[in-house]
């Protein structure tokens, strides 16, 4: 008998002044479960600028981006400005 694994595809959301360590801790976790795949997604593959100024890069874009079955939005005083952005909602 032949067993069927699915990949999991987590995506984390990447978005100017995000708490870089919000973002890369639960990465570190997510990227341990076998079969998993991790997505950095942001609104295009264009760097964003951390919270500290760290400079993050998406691996995928809204547009291009696969279907998820878990998403996780870190913290950072960039959160605000994505409750009044309607294409990041």
């Amino acid at each position: 008998m032949t067993q069927m694994t699915m990949t999991l595809n987590i995506g984390l959301l990447l978005f100017p002044r995000a708490q870089q360590l919000d973002m890369t801790g639960p990465y570190d976790v997510f990227a341990q479960i076998t079969d998993a795949r991790v997505h950095l997604v942001a609104k295009t593959r264009e760097p964003v600028t951390s919270s500290a100024r760290m400079i993050l890069t998406p691996d995928a874009a809204f547009a291009d981006c696969p279907p998820l079955d878990v998403i996780c939005v870190p913290g950072g005083s960039g959160v605000g400005d994505l409750m009044e952005d309607e294409e990041t909602l």
